[in-house]
């Protein structure tokens, strides 16, 4: 699959993005599903998927790219840091101001922890501050400094990609039952566990080209309804209950057949879709999507308690609509005007 392919990759972000989305409504906000609230109540688990996209998508991108050449590995660390890190300060400084309950003393000893991202080094902080809704940025920073050591090594290991990502994969699915039942705590937003994730979908990028029969919308189609059957039986079981990392057993293997046959199917119908403009916005925009909702649930919760009819459904739409309203701000208001300034003064100028 060429560059001008990733879009079938952008809508899988953006499923994921949702999904997440939707398991934060169904936490902050207490929002029903019917049927599906078994599996959305494990939306956390699309996480995998977006750390395996963003390694696929980037070793696309930068599969011609020299990192052994002076200077190229310093100009992809200022795009991808360019790329994210205005905002995340923004939203560092705004949550300071508006949601911040922590004494002077005790932000100042952060700063330097929030400042840098290392907050997903340290699990005992991600109820603190706005890490529960950014400590995702902490593990894409690892994985961006450490991608073009990975991009050289895979372009030369190509003929053991295959072993190499069954190991991977067979770790990441084995390795959070250990940690479980030794009882060694959360490694949900571990930057090695997401690191992983992230090698995988760049090794299904480098190995996995190619054509495949069938039609793609269709093979999507039952990768979710298997991925939904799957996490709701699993949910039952009360190893799984609360250990997101667990669900690897079948999140693992749905998004790296996803992230494949994006990769190798031929055309279909859904693809109109997905080249659309609006799905292209919307891909750009998910960084400020995510970040947004660390605003978003804490206004709906304050909403909720000064109306006495609100219902479920009120709950998730309010919901979605303010989190759009920040997230266009966000995007539009400090996410790409900074990151075309920077860009302009420190790379082309």
């Amino acid at each position: 699959m060429n560059k001008d392919k990733l879009y079938r990759i952008a809508g899988i972000n953006i499923a994921c993005a949702f999904l997440v989305f939707l398991f934060n409504c169904h936490i902050h906000l207490h929002v029903h599903y019917f049927i599906l609230t078994s599996f959305i109540s494990k939306g956390a688990t699309a996480m995998t998927g977006f750390f395996m996209v963003s390694g696929f998508v980037l070793f696309r991108l930068y599969s011609k790219t020299d990192f052994t050449e002076q200077g190229t590995s310093v100009l992809f660390y200022k795009n991808r840091i360019f790329s994210f890190y205005p905002l995340y300060l923004a939203v560092y400084l705004l949550y300071l101001v508006f949601f911040n309950w922590n004494t002077l003393f005790e932000n100042l000893m952060l700063a330097p922890i929030e400042l840098i991202l290392l907050q997903s080094f340290f699990d005992s902080l991600f109820p603190m501050l706005h890490n529960g809704g950014t400590w995702f940025l902490s593990c894409l920073l690892f994985c961006f400094i450490v991608f073009p050591f990975l991009q050289e090594t895979i372009k030369r290991l190509r003929k053991y990609l295959s072993s190499i990502i069954c190991l991977l994969i067979g770790g990441s699915i084995l390795f959070p039952f250990i940690v479980s039942g030794l009882g060694l705590g959360s490694i949900f937003s571990s930057p090695f566990m997401r690191l992983v994730e992230f090698s995988i979908g760049m090794i299904i990028a480098a190995t996995y080209g190619g054509s495949s029969r069938g039609n793609f919308g269709i093979k999507l189609f039952m990768l979710a309804l298997t991925y939904i059957v799957g996490v709701t039986l699993l949910n039952k079981i009360s190893i799984f209950t609360n250990d997101y990392p667990l669900y690897n057993i079948i999140s693992i293997p749905i998004f790296a057949l996803s992230l494949f046959w994006a990769d190798s199917c031929g055309p279909c119908s859904l693809d109109i879709i997905l080249k659309s403009r609006f799905v292209t916005l919307l891909n750009k925009a998910l960084i400020s999507f995510y970040m947004a909702q660390i605003f978003t649930f804490p206004i709906v919760n304050g909403l909720s308690q000064n109306f006495q009819k609100h219902t479920n459904w009120i709950n998730l739409g309010g919901a979605l609509a303010i989190n759009v309203l920040i997230a266009f701000v966000f995007y539009y208001g400090i996410e790409k005007p900074a990151r075309k300034y920077l860009h302009s003064k420190y790379i082309t100028g």
